[in-house]
């Protein structure tokens, strides 16, 4: 009955977004970053050579190249356990990984050495480009001079690898235009662009009033988990369903809905993933609870090609961020996206920018091409649309609740202590400047996700259910405080106490802009 363990909804850090004019684009921060086992160490010479050769090529496209000191390297060689951000300045960045092969020329003693720099380009904290460049060289593989031989070769492959990536980098970043940067970018928050938190549990004391925040979140706050071998937390009390608060009453109405679309990516079948040598199992409640979401938001006016599901092995990462691209070239400001992810995932090891990453159907250990947390947060911000993000996960936020950071800025590369990991409410804070943005998430980062062999995912039915039966003429902040919280609460106690465990379920709801009037 306990669901979805590893999986939870992980984003980046994110910070007070910049004006236009504060984001240098003259400048670029050249980031190696190790991102798997079967990548070199930064010490490698072909690591070297290729951060070496970067630097150089970017510079004759006329642009200053920013890279880490030696004491941040060594701080990076923790590997997965620190994480890299970007500051609210941080201009263009380019982190990247490198991977070596030497093939051997049948009928010779000669080989082929093959250097490939899989590389992410940022703009701000926004990923623009995942792109690699690939460098090859012929080398003599004789007793004598193999050693020196492959080495060189690897070397001159390395620096054209650079050369490749530094001219599909340099492209890119020409062809942005300004509206694109201004999108990815923002502007300064105001506080006429934000709230208050709401939702406190019953019996806490009142908090003094507060500047506004560019989101707002309903729920229980998290509590930090628990060390290994410590006795459990107690469970928290059940919060209460008062008036909504003023913050949800004070928003401006939203103007006529035009389109409504929906993505519906539901993972039950795992087969895919096992015949990697990959131990996984699957999870049966998914396919009912997708059945069930597909058929109301049918009911609720998401019909035909603006309806898309990807069930099992239809949910890869080239397929769900394939479908985020072309919804950002055709969704217009007053539609509508619903997007609903269930299935297992991965914690912040698990993934290239240490926030972790859904497990879709081609997931592959040490593959740096696969969708994670991070980027499919970057592709949810940057839709010109309102959006509903609905998340039926376990924990792992906590994973990432007290980390160190390597974060990138205009002055350069720097480190930061105890970041603390990001929940509904930080991913909340990731929408545009005028985004109407909600999150919905099963859970908080500290606890587990249940399911029943009869209705499926304990959140996903109470919140399935209650759409249905308000014929979604409820706005979402309202009918999630009024009915979904306190159900799925109850219920969770219920099945924490039949299977003698003791953390209940507490569903999160956050957003940004009037995200909490918004409708399905």
């Amino acid at each position: 009955m306990d669901r979805r363990q590893t999986l939870g909804l992980l984003g980046a850090p994110l910070l007070p977004l910049p004006s236009l004019a504060a984001v240098p684009t003259d400048r670029i921060t050249v980031l190696y970053r190790r991102e798997s086992d079967k990548a070199p160490n930064r010490i490698d010479p072909a690591v070297q050579m290729a951060t070496l050769a970067l630097e150089e090529e970017f510079i004759k496209r006329r642009f200053q190249v920013l890279q880490p000191t030696p004491e941040v390297y060594k701080l990076m060689d923790q590997g997965q356990q620190l994480i890299v951000t970007f500051a609210d300045d941080a201009g263009f960045s380019l982190v990247f990984s490198a991977y070596r092969d030497l093939r051997p020329v049948p009928g010779q003693e000669a080989g082929i050495a093959e250097v490939r720099l899989a590389a992410r380009v940022f703009v701000g904290r926004h990923i623009l480009i995942a792109d690699e460049g690939r460098g090859q060289m012929f080398t003599r593989l004789e007793p004598a001079v193999r050693e020196f031989g492959e080495r060189r070769a690897m070397e001159l492959a390395a620096r054209k690898a650079a050369a490749d990536l530094a001219d599909k980098t340099e492209r890119r970043l020409r062809s942005l235009k300004p509206e694109e940067l201004a999108q990815m970018v923002g502007a300064v928050p105001t506080a006429a662009t934000g709230g208050v938190d709401v939702g406190t549990p019953a019996g806490a004391p009142a908090a003094a009033p507060t500047a506004p925040v560019p989101a707002q979140m309903v729920g229980i706050p998290e509590a930090p988990p628990a060390m290994p071998g410590a006795t459990a937390p107690a469970m928290p009390a059940v919060p209460a369903s008062p008036e909504p608060p003023p913050a949800l009453q004070a928003a401006a109405p939203l103007g006529p809905l035009k389109n409504r679309h929906a993505l519906v990516i539901g993972i039950s079948s795992y087969d895919s993933v096992r015949r990697q040598g990959i131990n996984i199992s699957d999870l049966n409640g998914v396919k009912r609870d997708t059945e069930l979401v597909v058929d109301s938001l049918r009911q609720l006016g998401y019909q035909g090609e603006r309806l898309r599901v990807m069930r099992d092995a239809q949910a890869t990462s080239s397929a769900l961020r394939g479908e985020l691209k072309r919804l950002r070239a055709s969704v217009e400001p007053d539609d509508q996206l619903v997007l609903f992810i269930s299935g297992h995932g991965g914690d912040r090891q698990f993934s290239a920018s240490g926030f972790g990453m859904p497990v879709l159907a081609d997931y592959r250990p040490d593959d740096p091409g696969l969708l994670d947390f991070w980027e499919l947060q970057s592709l949810v911000k940057n839709l010109p649309c309102r959006v509903v993000w609905i998340n039926d996960t376990c924990h792992s936020g906590g994973a990432a609740q007290s980390v160190n950071s390597v974060v990138v800025s205009s002055r350069g590369v720097g480190f930061k202590g105890t970041v603390r990991g990001p929940d509904a409410r930080t991913v909340a804070r990731s929408a545009s400047p005028g985004q109407d943005f909600a999150i919905i998430t099963a859970s908080a980062a500290h606890e587990v996700s249940w399911e029943t062999p009869a209705e499926g995912g304990v959140f996903t039915s109470a919140l399935f259910r209650a759409l249905r039966k308000s014929g979604a003429e409820t706005p979402l902040g309202q009918l999630f405080a009024d009915t979904v919280q306190r159900e799925v609460v109850e219920k969770s106690k219920r099945i924490c106490q039949e299977n003698r465990q003791c953390q209940q379920q507490t569903p999160l709801f956050a957003y940004g802009g009037r995200g909490h009037v918004l409708r399905l």
